[in-house]
């Protein structure tokens, strides 16, 4: 009966297992079908399959937990995520755990709860995230009139350079609006999610959202037209962090910052197509 149940269906599809116990707190059937009806479907399927791989993840609880022990406290989840429990309710999600210890398999126990436990990045959009991430960043997109680039519902990455790197272009260059916008346009990667793969993915779900293989690399069309950017991820070691991301050569120092309408890279450089080199005074 239990693996009748979609989410259960869902959480083995994405290949989310761990080795050792974990918690996985499923949703009651009918809610998780009424979320995928509700625009949820999405989710399932690229470009978005990262962002439901990461809804997910905030149903797992790293420790192994029986019924009594969830009854009160605070538990972490794989998506980082604190998840407190009073009176066997989920106080941030504001939902309750129906059924205790419903399964017990080698690698964990499974409860139920009624709603899903979305993660905060499902109810904050692109705009928000850089604003309240990012104050910086956001300033300058207002300043030359490009925050359009951070609305919209469809998927879409933005490529977000360092603050110092934003700094150090040259003072010329940002008096000229036009050849700053071109720039931004360059960081925006539209109807493709970007993302480097989390931990918890297993070496042989090796796409990203765009299908990247892990040691390959693939070109993802800019906003600027005409000019694409060239993207590498790496297995660069056998650590937590195995994987890296790269664009046009250049390391992705913080990855995956998700918002529902899609997801930001942190670059250590400002990305500059070969044809604004000169007029950036970049070589």
């Amino acid at each position: 009966i239990l693996f009748q149940n979609s989410f259960v269906q869902r959480y083995y599809n994405a290949e989310v297992r761990s080795e050792n116990g974990s918690t996985l707190l499923a949703v009651e059937d009918h809610n998780y079908l009424k979320f995928i009806n509700l625009g949820g479907k999405k989710y399932t399927k690229f470009p978005w399959f990262a962002h439901g791989r990461a809804i997910i993840m905030n149903h797992i609880l790293s420790q192994e937990l029986s019924g009594i022990a969830l009854e009160e406290g605070t538990f972490q989840s794989w998506s980082g995520n604190n998840h407190s429990i009073h009176n066997n309710t989920i106080v941030d999600a504001g939902t309750s755990i129906l059924q205790k210890d419903v399964y017990r398999g080698v690698d964990g126990i499974v409860h139920i709860v009624g709603e899903l436990i979305l993660p905060s990045w499902f109810k904050l959009s692109l705009e928000v995230v850089v604003l309240e991430r990012y104050p910086d960043w956001y300033a300058y997109l207002e300043k030359i009139d490009m925050l359009h680039l951070l609305r919209g519902d469809g998927a879409k990455t933005i490529v977000i350079p360092k603050w110092q790197a934003i700094e150090s272009i040259p003072q010329a260059v940002h008096a000229d609006v036009e050849l700053l916008r071109e720039i931004m346009l360059y960081h925006f990667l539209p109807d493709s999610n970007l993302v480097v793969a989390p931990v918890e993915m297993t070496l042989s779900d090796v796409h990203t959202g765009d299908h990247i293989l892990v040691n390959n690399s693939v070109f993802v069309q800019s906003g600027l037209k005409e000019h694409s950017v060239n993207v590498t991820i790496v297995e660069e070691s056998m650590g937590l962090k195995s994987r890296v991301g790269y664009i046009n050569g250049v390391k992705i120092i913080e990855d995956d910052v998700l918002a529902h309408n899609g997801v930001i890279q942190i670059m250590d450089q400002v990305l500059v197509p070969e044809s604004l080199r000169d007029r950036l005074q970049i070589r």
